[in-house]
């Protein structure tokens, strides 16, 4: 739905169950823990459970689920596959904030991508664009002078040909 990928499943029955644990990858074969859902525990009843997988890449997407009993044991489901076209660029990290005169930003990108970084004040006003190349991967990028902008907080847009990304940071004083 839109950029998001909803997952849901159902239990016809329940029986001394914890949880469940959420997996996505990109390549079918190494897969990350996205969320955990807890379990009904005991029921006879079919127990209808979904997730919402915000900004997936856009790409095949790859889920699976782990059933996890109170006694630890676990079972794991098939895994399906979504082809989604939600962003060709995840920004993963900001650091630090606050910052003084300089930020880095962890974006992964599904394939080389041209971007742009820019910066507004509280006011909507642009205080910084920087053209930046990323390549098919994870990518650190420094943003660096910015000692001479004022405390406060700032927006952060990263933009592609495809979309928009937005998160804010705070600056504080220099001294």
């Amino acid at each position: 739905v839109g950029k998001n990928n909803i997952l849901e499943w159902s239990t016809a029955q329940e029986a001394n169950s914890k949880h469940f644990e959420l997996e996505n990858s990109t390549d079918n074969s190494s897969f990350t823990r996205i969320a955990t859902v807890m379990a009904k525990g005991n029921s006879t009843l079919t127990t209808n459970y979904s997730h919402t997988h915000t900004n997936p890449v856009a790409a095949v997407n790859y889920y699976r689920l782990k059933f996890v009993d109170l006694d630890g044991s676990s079972t794991m489901s098939k895994t399906i596959a979504i082809k989604n076209e939600g962003t060709s660029v995840t920004l993963n990290t900001v650091y630090p904030s606050p910052f003084k005169d300089r930020i880095e930003l962890s974006i992964t990108a599904i394939s080389n991508e041209k971007i742009d970084i820019l910066i507004y004040d509280p006011n909507g006003r642009r205080v910084r664009a920087i053209e930046s190349d990323l390549a098919k991967g994870l990518n650190v990028i420094a943003v660096t002078r910015l000692n001479s902008l004022a405390s406060g907080i700032y927006f952060i847009e990263i933009k592609t040909s495809k979309t928009s990304l937005r998160t804010k940071v705070f600056k504080a004083n220099s001294n």
